[in-house]
């Protein structure tokens, strides 16, 4: 393991996505830097191996542009993923924060997802399935990519009783939500208010016995009210 930290790119665009990269391994930041490359879209503008580096490198950046997505391993020498977005998320420094798993069945991943991560990847993913999942996270719905999303379904509880039928109105959110729209972006697609977005997300919630969009959307799956094509063509 390293201690480094690195601001790499500060006075990368502002109308990038940029990101910080959490990692106790070098050479697992340095693939991740180098797939990112090939995104136009994606700037990697920082990285540390642990949590406390990784807060240094979001302050320095603060006054130049910040950070939008932190993307973190699951644990690191002084803290783990759920501490990593917390501490974000507390100082103001970064929106979202999106996990980056070696395994699929590395974690309980609906339940970090409820307590406060906003999505994940992994790290046998292309780099281009990677950055997909990075620019959903800049919205407000779940970022999880497909074979995420797949080991997300394997994880929720069986037995779970049929949902109350939704409304055309909620299948319609519901299918924009799956496709990492955020709530505004929703709100905007449909000609509706961004509260009536948030009351009718909350009535899909409740429906499908949810904590999260992000598990309401892998439970929409599994019951076939959505699907992989469903949601491309939303997008």
């Amino acid at each position: 393991m390293e201690c480094e930290i690195a601001v790499v790119a500060p006075d990368a665009s502002p109308s990038l996505t940029r990101v910080v990269v959490l990692e106790g391994w070098g050479v697992v930041r340095a693939a991740v830097r180098e797939v990112l490359r090939a995104a136009p879209d994606l700037a990697v503008v920082g990285e540390a191996a642990g949590l406390a580096g990784g807060l240094r490198v979001l302050e320095c950046l603060r006054e130049r542009g910040g950070a939008d997505v932190v993307l973190t391993a699951l644990r690191l020498p002084d803290g783990g993923a759920l501490d990593v977005a917390r501490a974000v998320k507390a100082c103001g420094l970064a929106r979202r924060v999106v996990l980056l798993l070696r395994e699929p069945d590395e974690a309980d991943v609906a339940g970090l997802l409820a307590l406060g991560l906003d999505g994940y990847a992994l790290q046998a993913e292309s780099g281009a399935v990677l950055a997909a999942t990075i620019r959903q996270a800049t919205g407000d719905g779940p970022a999880l990519s497909p074979a995420a999303a797949r080991g997300l379904l394997a994880r929720l509880r069986v037995g779970r009783p049929a949902p109350e039928p939704l409304t055309a109105r909620e299948h319609e959110i519901l299918r924009l939500l799956a496709a990492g729209l955020s709530g505004k972006e929703v709100a905007a697609r449909l000609g509706l208010s961004p509260k009536t977005v948030d009351r009718r997300r909350g009535d899909l919630l409740s429906k499908l016995d949810a904590t999260s969009t992000a598990e309401a959307v892998a439970i929409a799956y599994r019951l076939g009210l959505v699907g992989w094509g469903d949601a491309a063509a939303a997008g």
